[in-house]
């Protein structure tokens, strides 16, 4: 081969050697081009994700924040009751006072902090209520969170005015029907706080240790039209320095009716399910009957019901 021949076929090769680089820089350039793309379009979708979920996360945050009342003394009870009202958070009017606007939405309705409508049963809007020990001052919160709403406390007692040995003897040997019974025990019952304070006839006043309360658990929820599921309320019961609480009932049930029977010491309630799931509680809707007899050392919910024939 000459060397002319030589040299053109060594150019031939820097030729191609030049162009196969060349082509394989553009083929890596034009393979690396979507892999950028896409990663810019992975972090704008993922930045998208995470603002709904944020999003997301603070429309179904609690909305309620609290204030704490003066504290309620009751006779007997070894604690000191610290209401937790509710205060509404609003886009437009800010955080306000929920008892007020309640207060300002219809004239005839007056919501009460805590406040005594028959013996030891007391009518409250509460979102909580810290117990205050009055000999060590420790405290106890009643609910783990502020979602609830306490709308009713009654504390289990019993007030009998004193009898002397003589009169004792005499209601052993002879014992009154139970009509006459009830009547005198009901007799020397006081209707309220100061009645009971001024009350001509000194009784004697013994509480069982518990409280029991009725709650709304979806205070904040709005029901559809002819429905009332969600303004429903729930019964509990706590010791009387706010620990040991628990739910009286099931979860899908509702109390109804309530009824103390201090002759006995027994407390009686009747709940309801949303048996037909139409978020309506009415006269369609199952009924169970519950008992708790406080006479004995551990008070426990009993369940009832004389209309089973299997009974």
């Amino acid at each position: 081969m000459s060397y002319d021949n030589k040299s053109k076929h060594r150019q031939i090769l820097h030729s191609g050697l030049f162009l196969g680089i060349g082509f394989c820089a553009l083929s890596l350039s034009a393979c690396q081009q979507p892999d950028h793309h896409d990663t810019t379009t992975d972090q704008a979708d993922n930045t998208s994700q995470t603002n709904s979920t944020e999003d997301t996360t603070a429309a179904n945050s609690a909305q309620v924040s609290t204030k704490t009342q003066f504290p309620h003394y009751i006779d007997k009870l070894p604690t000191l009751l610290h209401p937790i009202t509710p205060l509404i958070t609003s886009e437009n009017d800010g955080i306000y006072d929920e008892l007020s606007s309640l207060k300002s939405r219809d004239d005839n309705y007056y919501p009460s902090i805590f406040s005594e409508n028959t013996p030891y049963t007391y009518s409250s809007h509460m979102s909580n209520l810290v117990f205050e020990s009055i000999a060590t001052g420790t405290t106890k919160t009643l609910l783990p969170n502020n979602d609830f709403l306490i709308q009713q406390v009654f504390i289990p007692f019993v007030s009998r005015s004193p009898i002397s040995q003589q009169d004792q003897s005499d209601a052993v040997t002879v014992a009154p029907s139970q009509s006459t019974n009830a009547n005198e025990l009901a007799q020397n019952v006081p209707t309220t706080e100061a009645q009971r304070e001024s009350a001509d006839v000194e009784t004697v006043t013994t509480l069982f240790g518990r409280m029991i309360y009725h709650i709304n658990e979806t205070p904040y929820q709005e029901n559809d039209d002819d429905q009332n599921l969600f303004s429903q309320q729930a019964l509990y019961m706590s010791d009387d320095m706010g620990g040991a609480l628990n739910k009286l009932h099931p979860d899908n049930e509702f109390v109804q009716q309530t009824k103390w029977m201090p002759q006995i010491s027994r407390y009686y309630f009747i709940t309801q399910s949303d048996s037909d799931d139409n978020g309506n509680i009415d006269e369609k809707d199952t009924t169970y009957n519950y008992q708790i007899d406080f006479s004995t050392d551990e008070p426990t919910v009993k369940k009832y019901d004389f209309t089973d024939e299997s009974l």
